[in-house]
This record gives structure tokens, sequence and C-alpha cells, in this order.
């Protein structure tokens, strides 16, 4: 089952309905979490009523982030995305390694679209889009298994729906995973986002 059209790629045509959280790592945003989570600028990031706010600069590229240093090899996150953000700003469940290799499953507010893209150094590769559903994309799932990424959408965060599958582009073991959000052009102030519940398992969910 797919969640919707994908450009590029293979879809996935498997379905999860494992109602486990994952039992490594459960984060609810009640507070905001200390070590191991490391915030790109901690005053750019608040904690609400279960909620991670990160605050997008005015400027160009005005990215924040709050990330766990965690490999992604073999391993599942997950992270309640919820709305769309508003046109301009994108936000993202994001790994990153140590060499800048980027992997983006994001909600890019400017095209209304729910987009997995791959950055290394200047190049960046959208490998798959469809229009964001605001109900059925609200919890997102990546997760990495014997050289293959599944990219997997939830309306409730227990039952996953295959939204696309791609080859591991680079090595996963040595990485950051977790929330990001940021600005595709120059904004005349800053702007709030908010993330729901993440979740962490060293094992790929199936």
């Amino acid at each position: 089952m797919s969640a919707g059209s994908t450009t590029g790629g293979d879809t996935a045509d498997s379905t999860s309905d494992s109602a486990d959280p994952c039992p490594e790592l459960l984060e609810t945003f009640e507070m905001c979490p200390g070590a191991p989570w490391v915030a790109s600028d901690p005053d750019l990031v608040e904690c609400i009523d279960g909620e991670a706010v990160l605050t997008v600069t005015s400027v160009v590229d005005g990215n924040v982030t709050l990330m766990l240093p965690v490999g992604l090899a073999g391993a599942t996150a997950v992270v309640e995305l919820g709305d769309l953000p508003p046109p301009g700003i994108v936000k993202v469940l994001r790994v990153r390694t140590p060499d800048a290799q980027v992997i983006a499953y994001r909600s890019n507010g400017t095209t209304s679209a729910l987009e997995v893209v791959v950055a290394s150094g200047d190049s960046q590769e959208l490998l798959a889009s469809t229009p964001h559903d605001a109900e059925a994309h609200r919890w997102v799932r990546l997760r990495e298994d014997d050289g293959w990424l599944y990219f997997e959408t939830s309306a409730d965060g227990v039952m996953f729906a295959a939204f696309h599958v791609a080859l591991t582009p680079f090595d996963l073991s040595d990485t950051t995973v977790g929330i990001a959000a940021g600005n595709v052009e120059e904004f005349g102030e800053n702007t709030s986002v908010s993330f729901g519940q993440f979740e962490y398992c060293t094992a790929s969910r199936t």
C-alpha cells in the first residue's frame, strides 16, 4: 500500500501494523531533553505541551536542529511530523553523517509536498514527492535494513504505510538523527514550527 504517488526510485508494498513504540528511546518533549540530544541553537528550541517547537530565523537558510548522535544502520526513527509548515518552511526528519551527507524526509511548505531528499556536498537529489496529506502523513518513519531505506507514513503512529524505498546512499553507522526545520527564502520574521513525539530503535521495525 502506498501513501501516494512518488517520483523516482521504487515504491514499497509492505505495511507495518507494529503497535510497540521504539523501546530504546521514546521522547515526548514534555520538557526539552538534555544529553545526548544536541540543539544547534538551544535558544531556538522550546518544549511546550509535549511538542518540540523549533524557531527558524528570518535569514536565508536559518536552519535549527535537535539531533541525537546515533547510527541509522539497521535502525528506525519515527516522529510525529504534524501539520504542513507555512510556505517557505520545511520540517524534517533528518539524518546527517560527519561528511555532511544528509537524508531529509521532509514536509515542504513551499510545494505543499511530502518529500525524500538526499544531499551530499553541493548536490541535492529529490527521490520522491507526493502532495502533503495532513491526516495520512501526520507521522513519518525512516528505517534502514540490509542496505535499503524504507520511508513510511502513518495517521496515528501505529499503522504505517509504505511511501518510498531506496538503496542506502552512504554509510549510516555514524550519524546524527533527529528533527530539523529550515527556510528556503528570506523571511520578514522568525517562524516557529512544532514536532510531536520522537522514537528511535536500534532495530528496523518491519
